[in-house]
């Protein structure tokens, strides 16, 4: 069109890093002519900020799941994060330090097999820590129980012409419903009700 300039918008864009104000370079070149380079300081608005990564968002409840923190300020200084969540469900640790030189942490949470049946279950984790804006991740823990009945038998021993002892019955189940059990015995020196 024969003009010698062109206008055109330089945008910012969020790195997520807290970084401090950062020095962009724009270039411009077109063939037989100098390139030209103007700079441009652009101010960081991002606050410091946790993250979770974890290596599955489902896990059954008798495996392991790796997770790591990460911190967006780089890798000055030791940050102590502390980790929330569903202990009953996943065995986090209450804290774990994201060391000098480093922006992460990996670690592995070891399983928990609980012996209940009690079905999958949402467990979110969430890292916090003084000056950072919290980090959450969401882990489906899945149920690998199977119903079960156990027996707590009172006294070790009881005596053959009358002795009692009593006998607890536990479910491994979480429910409100009754549950009818049938009574055995092995041998005919013992009784139990009809």
């Amino acid at each position: 069109d024969g003009a010698d300039h062109a206008e055109f918008t330089v945008t910012g864009v969020s790195d997520w890093l807290n970084d401090g104000t950062q020095t962009a370079s724009v270039v411009v070149s077109a063939d037989g002519f100098e390139r030209g380079t103007a700079d441009l300081q652009v101010t960081d608005t991002d606050s410091p900020t946790l993250a979770i990564e974890v290596s599955s968002a489902t896990v059954r409840e008798d495996a392991s799941v790796d997770v790591t923190v990460i911190r967006n300020t780089g890798g000055s200084g030791a940050t102590v994060v502390t980790l929330s969540g569903d202990t009953t469900e996943l065995n986090l640790p209450s804290t774990v330090t994201i060391p000098n030189n480093s922006d992460r942490i990996t670690f592995t949470v070891p399983e928990i097999v609980d012996g209940m049946v009690d079905g999958n279950r949402n467990v979110t984790i969430t890292a916090a820590a003084d000056g950072f804006t919290a980090a959450h991740a969401d882990v489906n823990v899945m149920d690998t129980d199977s119903p079960a009945l156990s027996l707590d038998i009172e006294a070790a021993a009881i005596s053959e012409n009358g002795g009692a002892a009593t006998v607890t019955v536990t479910r491994n189940t979480v429910t409100t419903a009754s549950l009818t059990v049938a009574l055995a015995v092995s041998d005919s020196i013992v009784s139990v009700p009809a």
